[in-house]
């Protein structure tokens, strides 16, 4: 039985949704920032959707771009990088799951399955998860303060935050369409209202070029390209000594050798 309060003390968001998704082939959600973790958490459960929506809101004054002129202007792009960047460091196992998670993600946006915007201005705040669509019979409808990262959906004891969410599981109301200006929106119909909004701006999520471009450029690599990357970093000796660069050069360069490990062994 669903609850109607989730605040990651009991169950966590991730759970529910992961209970859930197996029952529903389509999902729209809003959030004010998205990681690459929190993706994880339910990828496996809706990687055969027929249609995912993802809106972001751009979440100002994050730290990592403070020093960037326009907070919004390289969102969501700077935030996904600096994501990657700190994958780096991750642990085998996360790294294996986070590439495997970029993997799906890159495939869906390349069918159409995911579809990303992105809305600038108004600062988009709401969080939402909507199962289903306006012609659904079971619909399910879950407002709160949960943005669709890590922290956000995971239990407190995981390391995730203290939120609260609301779940509405009667289809009327979450497929409600106002019918005047007095009546308020379903969670459907509000999402609907911004998802076609002129201000809401496409953003095509090209994850493999992101990744590509990225200091971890090799987190989508596959099995020929990880045994070459291991090669260079067992036996570094063997390698065309280069001199010294500034950090950025060198993440370029870390990129171009483990793509042409075979030149420079």
């Amino acid at each position: 039985m669903l609850p109607k309060i989730i605040d990651n003390k009991g169950k966590s968001l991730a759970e529910i949704l992961r209970e859930e998704a197996p029952k529903h082939k389509h999902l729209s959600i809003a959030t004010g920032y998205w990681d690459l973790s929190g993706t994880l958490e339910i990828i496996d459960t809706v990687k055969d959707y027929e249609s995912i929506r993802l809106l972001i809101g751009a979440e100002p004054f994050s730290s990592r771009r403070l020093d960037i002129d326009n907070l919004y202007s390289n969102f969501p792009e700077e935030d996904i990088s600096s994501d990657l960047e700190d994958i780096r460091n991750a642990e085998t196992a996360d790294l294996d799951k986070l590439r495997e998670t970029a993997k799906i993600l890159a495939k869906l946006v390349k069918s159409e399955v995911l579809k990303v915007k992105v809305c600038r201005r108004p600062f988009l705040h709401a969080k939402t998860y909507i199962f289903g669509t306006f012609d659904s019979e079971a619909a399910i409808g879950i407002v709160g303060s949960s943005n669709f990262t890590s922290r956000g959906l995971r239990s407190i004891d995981e390391g995730g935050n203290a939120e609260l969410n609301a779940v509405e599981n009667e289809p009327s109301i979450v497929s409600y369409t106002p019918q005047n200006n007095s009546q308020q929106p379903g969670h459907l119909s509000w999402f609907e209202s911004f998802w076609t909004a002129d201000f809401v701006e496409d953003w095509s999520g090209d994850f493999s070029k992101i990744l590509r471009d990225s200091p971890v450029g090799d987190l989508t690599f596959g099995p020929y390209e990880a045994y070459i990357k291991t090669l260079m970093e067992c036996f570094p000796d063997e390698m065309v000594k280069l001199p010294e660069l500034d950090t950025h050069s060198q993440d370029i360069l870390y990129k171009y050798q483990s793509r042409n490990a075979s030149i420079l062994i």
